[in-house]
């Protein structure tokens, strides 16, 4: 049976903070995308590939029109440094789409890696929550602009002709790089309690309730329709004798309406519920928006 006794101040809109993991590898000029872990409450770990097109920019234009945000985040780090990156002889910038992107990257979460002959040769992280992207031995090889977006590498690539600022721009396959990164995204949630009360909800018009099929009688101006007999569902520790009958249902599924009595969505209960005369429950539903 549905239950939908809903009381309009028992609903609680909450916003939830949620933080997909995902890898951007680049090989050969082309990109391959995956979300390895979508961590939410009550939801199913996904994973799925699909190309994507990651921009990449090299010229100054670009780089000086991220003059003032690089230069805003000084007080974090000395490599915030925008007269050094552009003065620097090469440089690339990262920009992550903002379809992945959502409210940002995760702090420290980002991992760099390049690929030589299929091995892993060097690998950057941000391990001092500065920004910065340091290599094992300590040597900065770029910076990353959380809230924006954006990655600027700088460095080279130690014992390979390649560097940093390469970034997917070889057409061999014996190279390859990866980014991997934790971004945030607030994902809206609504709570709803729907209660069945005591002496509520205990009658039920399903078919399967009745013990006697319902027949129909017709005279000359009249329709007869048999007394029906319900099904004794009590439950007893015995099967002989029947038990006292009792109005007892079993609640299955919660129907959820808007505020003109229009169904606009179910929730299913994993084992439906038995509801006697003398019980009350209370069901918690939470609802992504």
């Amino acid at each position: 049976m549905s239950l939908y006794s809903f009381d309009k101040s028992e609903k609680i809109l909450v916003f939830d903070e949620v933080n997909p993991k995902h890898k951007i590898t680049a090989y050969s000029g082309s990109y391959q995308y995956e979300t390895l872990v979508l961590e939410h409450t009550g939801s199913i770990q996904e994973l799925q590939n699909q190309n994507i097109e990651l921009r990449t920019y090299t010229s100054a234009s670009h780089l000086q029109s991220l003059k003032n945000t690089i230069n805003s985040k000084r007080y974090i780090s000395s490599y915030y440094d925008y007269d050094s990156i552009s003065g620097s002889a090469d440089f690339k910038i990262i920009s992550i789409p903002r379809s992945i992107l959502k409210e940002g990257i995760v702090k420290q979460s980002i991992s760099m890696t390049y690929y030589m002959s299929g091995s892993k040769h060097e690998v950057i992280q941000d391990n001092n929550v500065d920004g910065v992207l340091w290599t094992s031995s300590g040597d900065p090889k770029g910076i990353v602009l959380y809230e924006e977006g954006f990655i600027i590498l700088t460095g080279s690539i130690d014992g390979s002709n390649n560097s940093w600022y390469d970034w997917s721009t070889t057409t061999t396959s014996e190279f390859a790089w990866d980014i991997e990164f934790r971004t945030k995204e607030v994902v809206p949630s609504l709570t709803l309690f729907a209660h069945a009360k005591k002496g509520h909800l205990n009658h039920s018009n399903n078919p399967s309730k009745h013990k006697t099929a319902v027949t129909y009688t017709t005279g000359s101006n009249q329709v007869i329709e048999s007394e029906v007999v319900l099904k004794n569902v009590t439950k007893s520790s015995y099967e002989d004798p029947e038990p006292l009958f009792k109005k007892e249902t079993y609640i299955s599924k919660i129907a959820i309406y808007d505020e003109e009595r229009n169904i606009i969505g179910y929730a299913n209960l994993a084992k439906p519920v038995r509801k006697t005369e003398d019980r009350d429950f209370t069901f918690k539903i939470k609802v992504d928006l």
